[in-house]
């Protein structure tokens, strides 16, 4: 911000009556003044803005671990359908050893984000 923007702004919100009653000690006061509101609005908004990024990331975590979830159990559907079909005996062991874990490991995996 110039100096003239910075007086017109005091000028406008009544601080000073007008540009003859300006001195230079109360030009340098009104420069710092606005350095430190414009400092405080910087500082405002970088905190808003790490807050917003850091609630985004949360989202975008949440919404993997719900995805990898899923993911999950639809797998342990996919191997449990074949259980009724006449294929379900050529399902390998170890398939159906890992359908029976999927559920826990979608638990696991939601309950991540509880941590």
């Amino acid at each position: 911000m110039t100096r003239d923007e910075v007086i017109k702004l005091a000028i406008d919100a009544g601080l000073i009556p007008d540009w003859e009653t300006m001195t230079n000690k109360n030009v340098g006061n009104l420069e710092r003044f606005a350095a430190l509101v414009a400092a405080a609005e910087r500082e405002a908004f970088a905190a808003q803005t790490v807050q917003l990024v850091r609630d985004a990331v949360a989202e975008a975590k949440a919404a993997e671990r719900e995805a990898c979830a899923k993911l999950c159990e639809a797998e342990e559907q996919r191997i449990l359908s074949k259980q009724s079909g006449r294929d379900f005996d050529q399902v390998d062991a170890n398939l159906r050893m890992i359908a029976c874990i999927l559920p826990d490991i979608a638990d696991a995996i939601r309950a991540r984000g509880e941590q």
